[in-house]
């Protein structure tokens, strides 16, 4: 039990923010996992978990883990259902084309996951877009009215970009949004019926260099997570995706 309280000690102690350490602490958290690692080879680890013991310590749980999206709402299933996209003039002005793009890969993860779904084409949706220019100003009950579906997927786009913020050297796509179902026949066809929001990053785990990928790899990256986690809420079976940094 002494020896346990001792390697859980260094676990607490090396996995503390070397930012929040004065030199002399973060010496002694060092030589706390240093003491650890040497328990644990005396408790009978061999090479391999002595390794990863030490990787735990040092990086916390294991990023390559995926994670696993939980179904949320199955109201979709055998419904007419239309994917819609909103953004900022920011968004419109660096990314015209995000909107159908997103529309586009959340619609076709829908269609793979998601039972007997019936969906609007995005460039219909898109059009009708473009022809009422001030389509987000309709109510929810009369947008899905216009629209003529069963459901409407409402993405509300509060962040997209291909960069890390402030420096076009360096890839990092982001994408965060708000995500709601409006009902045709809900209790309150004015109000989403579900909401939550979805944060996907690509690359998952770091940014990238300028020359290391290009335009249309990081996007495609970005489009699958994004839609691949959005259609895994919609659906029994749920999605795994990529546990990205924070």
């Amino acid at each position: 039990m002494t020896t346990l309280r001792r390697i859980l000690s260094a676990v607490a102690a090396v996995r503390v923010a070397p930012t929040r350490l004065a030199p002399n602490k973060l010496a002694h958290a060092r030589r706390a996992a240093a003491a650890a690692l040497l328990l644990a080879a005396s408790m009978g680890m061999g090479g391999c978990g002595v390794a990863a013991f030490g990787s735990y310590l040092i990086n916390g749980p294991d990023r390559d883990q995926p994670t696993e999206i939980k179904g949320e709402y199955f109201g979709l299933n055998n419904k007419n259902t239309a994917v819609i996209v909103a953004a900022d003039e920011y968004t419109y002005y660096e990314y015209p084309g995000a909107p159908l793009a997103v529309s586009r890969a959340v619609s076709q993860k829908l269609q793979a996951a998601v039972t007997g779904i019936k969906l609007t084409e995005p460039q219909k949706v898109v059009a009708f877009q473009k022809d009422n220019p001030y389509w987000n100003t309709l109510s929810y009950s009369e947008l899905i009215k216009r629209l003529k579906v069963d459901r409407l997927v409402y993405i509300d786009l509060s962040e997209y970009g291909l960069h890390e913020p402030g420096n076009a050297n360096v890839w990092r796509g982001v994408v965060i949004a708000n995500i709601g179902i409006v009902e045709a026949d809900g209790k309150n066809p004015d109000d989403f019926s579900y909401s939550t929001t979805v944060k996907s990053q690509y690359p998952p785990d770091r940014p990238i260099g300028l020359l290391e990928s290009d335009d249309k790899t990081v996007q495609n990256g970005l489009l699958s997570q994004f839609s691949t986690h959005v259609s895994g809420l919609f659906n029994e079976k749920g999605s795994s995706v990529p546990n990205i940094s924070k």
